[in-house]
């Protein structure tokens, strides 16, 4: 008899391919302006690598998190700074620096980045978290109209100097991430603002005018995968991560194109990332002897 494995997910994506070197891996957009001339537009330099049509997506990892909030129980949701070792990239918005980057804003100036719009699946929600916070700092729901103070995040790192008179702009704030609440894909569209006030002559003025906007593409994804198959003597152990889903199931088949039997599934729990530590989910099969070849795959739908 053969024995063959088959890890898919029918209804959600399949992260496959990515090793240790990605844990937390950062992808940075960088911020600057047109020229450092007083009323020079601000500019995202490297923008249309991340624009919406040049096919980079900021994938989010459905994922459980704890903390004195949530409770022991923790709560799920789609993250882009996660735990596990095969996380995609997340996206860090940096400031140039003017003294080693001629394509940096002016010496005084202080970027910040806006989230204008939001589009996706109906009743999705955006949430912004600034590094370590428990709760989200701001929330974008789907469509919503956003409060202008409460639809922004510093890029610029006062305490390198950013905002005042003379410093440098550079920055970058490690940590934050993104999430949403419901899986799918998700437009989000940013512009850049210079909120000091060191004009040289309108001191409550910024140097900079606003950037064009830059629209970046979200989507959802599960990790799920078979980390380990072997048999011995018709007994095959199955070692898979869940990803944090219940509603998954291991099936079997004869053939590729026959019809798929669930035998295992749906579960009461789903092991999470601990410790930046994978937990796998084992389980002994016992194969029918008399069935010359059978398949084993993992399908679940997305959250």
């Amino acid at each position: 008899m053969k024995t063959l494995v088959k890890s898919c997910c029918l209804l959600g994506a399949v992260l496959l391919g990515l090793n240790a070197e990605t844990l937390r891996a950062q992808s940075f957009v960088t911020c600057g302006a047109i020229s450092t001339n007083v009323g020079a537009q601000l500019k995202f330099v490297n923008g249309a690598n991340y624009a919406s049509n040049s096919g980079f997506v900021q994938f989010l990892t459905y994922e459980r998190f704890t903390n004195h909030f949530t409770g022991v129980g923790g709560s799920y949701c789609y993250t882009s700074d996660t735990l596990i070792s095969n996380s995609p990239l997340t996206l860090v918005f940096q400031a140039l620096s003017t003294k080693t980057n001629p394509a940096a804003a002016a010496f005084g100036s202080y970027i910040a980045c806006k989230i204008l719009s939001v589009t996706g699946p109906v009743g999705g929600v955006l949430s912004f978290w600034e590094s370590s916070a428990g709760w989200p700092t701001y929330t974008f729901p789907v469509g919503g109209v956003y409060d202008p103070n409460k639809n922004w995040f510093e890029v610029g790192n006062i305490e390198n100097g950013a905002g005042t008179p003379g410093g440098d702009p550079f920055g970058n704030i490690p940590g934050r991430r993104f999430t949403v609440n419901q899986a799918g894909e998700y437009m989000v569209t940013f512009q850049l603002y210079d909120i000091s006030k060191t004009h040289p002559t309108d001191l409550n003025s910024p140097i900079h005018v606003p950037s064009d906007p830059l629209t970046i593409k979200f989507a959802t994804k599960v990790d799920i995968a078979t980390t380990g198959f072997a048999q011995t003597n018709g007994v095959v152990t199955m070692t898979f991560k869940q990803g944090g889903l219940t509603n998954l199931f291991v099936e079997t088949a004869s053939d590729l194109s026959g019809n798929w039997i669930p035998v295992a599934g749906p579960f009461t729990n789903a092991p999470v990332t601990t410790n930046s530590v994978q937990i796998l989910t084992t389980l002994k099969f016992t194969n029918n002897p008399s069935v010359a070849k059978i398949f084993y795959r993992l399908h679940g739908a997305t959250p």
